[in-house]
């Protein structure tokens, strides 16, 4: 199937067609993220919204146009009822990608104290919040990190597309662990600032992380790889171990 041909029935409103193109090419490594994506479209219009949304988290999971998929989980939100993980989708879209059209303007609807001028210049602060890429995402009024960091080289955020892989070591297939993830650098007054991915790796990475939670890093190499950081949600270390 074409990957072209299932935009195009997409575009043109062919629902069913756009369907049935789409989940040809999960199939396909080098077209597989796209079709998680355009399924989720594809279920979204069709009012198939808990269908949708797990087609989007694996958007997110695969890293294809994650900022659209927290934007339509946002309205899956706003559907449901539920204001408040709403807010947080719409302001997690915009840190991803800060002129979202559709993130400002909904934000703006439902947060207009959040969104305010900021939102609109395309800085949009993000609640604090212990949540997963789904509709159900918890949120706290709270719109700056839960303390200062702890000194000058720490950095502070929200961990995205957290993932757990095993990992080939001296000739060995998958004898080590691997724990990556994106962080959303939040500065003091709430705004992001940057993206930046960080890798923990050892025989065992120990601790717990999840999409959503506020974290700590510091000591991070020019690879992006760190021996530990501290999640200021849930007040676990996450630390590399060498046995």
């Amino acid at each position: 199937m074409d990957i072209g041909k299932a935009r195009r029935m997409l575009k043109e409103g062919n629902l069913e067609q756009a369907k049935v193109a789409y989940s040809a090419l999960l199939d396909d490594p080098s077209n597989r993220a796209e079709a998680y994506y355009g399924l989720g479209v594809v279920h979204f219009k069709g009012r198939d919204l808990e269908t949708a949304s797990q087609w989007f988290t694996k958007s997110i999971e695969a890293n294809y146009r994650s900022d659209n998929s927290l934007y339509y989980l946002g309205e899956i939100a706003a559907a449901r009822g539920d204001r408040d993980a709403a807010v947080v989708l719409f302001a997690r879209a915009l840190v991803l990608n800060p002129r979202h059209v559709g993130g400002l303007k909904r934000l703006a609807q439902f947060a207009p104290a959040v969104a305010g001028t900021n939102a609109r210049a395309g800085h949009a602060p993000l609640p604090q919040s212990r949540n997963s890429p789904t509709p159900t995402a918890r949120s706290s009024s709270s719109l700056r990190p839960p303390h200062p960091p702890s000194s000058p080289n720490a950095i502070i955020g929200i961990a995205e597309n957290v993932r757990r892989q095993a990992v080939p070591w001296n000739g060995q297939a998958a004898s080590k662990e691997s724990l990556v993830l994106r962080i959303a650098v939040i500065d003091n007054s709430g705004h992001p600032k940057r993206t930046i991915g960080v890798e923990i790796r050892g025989f065992r990475v120990t601790g717990n992380v999840d999409n959503g939670d506020w974290v700590e890093v510091e000591k991070m190499d020019g690879r992006g790889r760190v021996k530990a950081l501290r999640n200021l949600t849930n007040g676990m270390r996450i630390a590399s171990r060498l046995w």
